[in-house]
């Protein structure tokens, strides 16, 4: 009969420590989510290249935006550049933070970073293409925009991207989100590869 009760007494406690475990796992990995940053962008306030570019930080803590690149791509070839800096402005600007985008994002902030047609167009400046007046829909195949940002609680530098589709058949709306959501880049692969654009940037 002891040994009955001690053996019942054993099952129970390890049943009771594999409940637990498991709950320890379901509130391990719902404070992982929460600590993971979010980073958002999306286009709002028109269609097409009228349309204002909105980054949001959804984290649960504020970031740094440190850069934003911006990418043209056609079937063959794809160029770069930052534009993290706000164009024409007059050299007595106040305050830095009217002159640049980066710097700091609370939890649940955004930004408007300009027009989606005057990112493609400072885009467009830097390649080696001639300058015309031609529609960008027609000679681009898409345009994306990737945020490079520090987290307190991550040593590597963490970011987020939007494509977007040129659709020259649609003049009113030339330039459309590829995708539903914005892509976090989370594999540590893809933050070291972020990383050396942004040295490459900077």
């Amino acid at each position: 009969m002891s040994d009955n009760s001690s053996a019942l007494s054993v099952v129970i406690n390890l049943a009771m420590l594999i409940v637990w475990i498991f709950y320890l796992q379901i509130f391990l990995v719902a404070y992982l989510r929460q600590r993971k940053p979010k980073i958002l962008i999306n286009r709002g306030g028109g269609t097409g290249m009228k349309a204002h570019c909105i980054v949001s930080n959804m984290s649960q803590e504020p970031i740094y935006v440190q850069s934003i690149l911006a990418i043209l791509k056609t079937d063959t070839r794809s160029w770069m550049m930052a534009v993290t800096d706000v164009e024409g402005l007059d050299e007595g600007t106040p305050r830095a933070s009217e002159a640049t985008n980066q710097g700091p994002l609370c939890q649940g902030d955004h930004m408007d970073i300009g027009t989606l047609g005057s990112l493609v167009e400072r885009t467009r400046r830097c390649t080696d293409l001639p300058d015309t007046d031609e529609d960008p829909s027609t000679v681009f195949k898409e345009f994306e925009l990737i945020v490079v940002a520090a987290h307190s609680s991550d040593a590597l530098t963490i970011g987020a991207k939007r494509t977007f589709n040129f659709k020259p058949e649609a003049p009113g709306d030339s330039i459309v989100p590829a995708t539903v959501e914005t892509k976090q880049i989370s594999a540590i692969w893809e933050r070291r590869h972020v990383q050396r654009l942004l040295q490459e940037n900077l």
